[in-house]
């Protein structure tokens, strides 16, 4: 008979595989309920093909409504057009690390480029290596200080290697240059990749220098193809936020700029689309999931994150702890 211990380390396993198998269903959803949301972003992507007018999408809403995953609807169409889908993050923690988010997304393209060069597919990196080194220039060595991943591109470049004087690493004092510097790596990249989309996680997180760089950047009238997808949390983003003041100033600047402004803000879920989810998830009818979504007050139902809670809450009501075949085996309370 299993002891104590060897009963805690079935059951952790079990609750591990369960865990990833929630992960695999949850990936496989998809978005629900957000049907005019991805019209909208679509619709962006589609103009932003025939025209080459750069777009700026803001996506908005508390965390865990999707705001990433309704981003991330326009990948699949952008990588087959020849484009790039790139995405950086910011984090809470590293508020004080300048260009963190964009320096990510810069890594995300290099990375691309290098793949797609070692690929069957028909690119002349020469030619963007080349490009890379004629309009950054002299300033290969500022942008080296954000993105080191730099050099797998342009190579052992005399620019890159004279180490001229920049400041001491200094973020601060070279901040033209690195402005410039990022936006003319930006501006080569896309005109090799058509489109060329940047989304920006968790802006709100965003220190000064990248809210600064994003302004830059959508006022370049030397870039086009271009789409930046910027996403924050609006619980937390007020009237004094940073992320406002800068919304303010692209709407102003937006006419005299060759690019549109989208704001699409991700609201709650109403009760019938939870439910969907969970009948997908519990494959159990709808009269039974129902049970679950009423115990969640409707200011939750647009997070779609909390359909995990739902979930795991169901497993917890269930004397039966373990799916099988993927199906909860009731729906009773346990009795203590």
């Amino acid at each position: 008979m299993p002891n104590r211990n060897e009963i805690s380390s079935i059951a952790d396993s079990s609750r591990g595989s369960q865990e990833k198998e929630l992960e695999t269903k949850m990936s496989q959803l998809g978005l629900y309920g957000r049907q005019k949301e991805t019209k909208a972003i679509r619709k962006c992507l589609d103009d932003l093909v025939n025209t080459g007018n750069n777009k700026l999408v803001y996506i908005s809403g508390i965390s865990g409504t999707g705001k990433t995953a309704l981003a991330a609807t326009v990948a699949d169409p952008i990588v087959k057009n020849n484009g790039i889908f790139d995405m950086g993050k910011f984090d809470q923690k590293l508020r004080d690390e300048p260009y963190a988010g964009i320096a990510a997304a810069g890594r995300h393209i290099c990375g691309e480029i290098l793949h797609r060069k070692n690929s069957s597919e028909d690119m002349d990196v020469e030619d963007i290596r080349k490009m890379i080194i004629n309009n950054v220039g002299p300033e290969l060595p500022t942008l080296a200080m954000i993105l080191p991943e730099i050099e797998d591109i342009v190579g052992s470049s005399d620019l890159l290697l004279a180490q001229e004087d920049i400041a001491g690493g200094d973020y601060g004092a070279n901040k033209e240059r690195l402005n410039h510097a990022i936006r003319t790596f930006f501006r080569s990249v896309a005109t090799f990749f058509k489109p060329l989309a940047m989304v920006l996680d968790d802006i709100q997180w965003a220190d000064l220098t990248s809210i600064n760089l994003i302004q830059v950047l959508m006022t370049d009238e030397s870039i086009s193809n271009f789409m930046l997808i910027a996403l924050y949390r609006s619980n937390e983003v007020d009237q004094t936020h940073v992320v406002t003041k800068m919304i303010e100033t692209l709407d102003e600047k937006q006419k005299d700029y060759n690019f549109d402004t989208t704001k699409i803000e991700i609201g709650n879920l109403k009760m019938k689309q939870v439910d969907e989810i969970l009948v997908e998830l519990l494959q159990l009818p709808s009269y039974r999931t129902l049970r679950l979504v009423r115990d969640y007050p409707p200011q939750d139902w647009g997070q779609c994150l909390l359909c995990v809670k739902f979930y795991r809450h169901a497993q917890e009501s269930t004397p039966y702890c373990v799916l099988e075949g993927g199906k909860v085996l009731g729906m009773g309370r346990k009795r203590h």
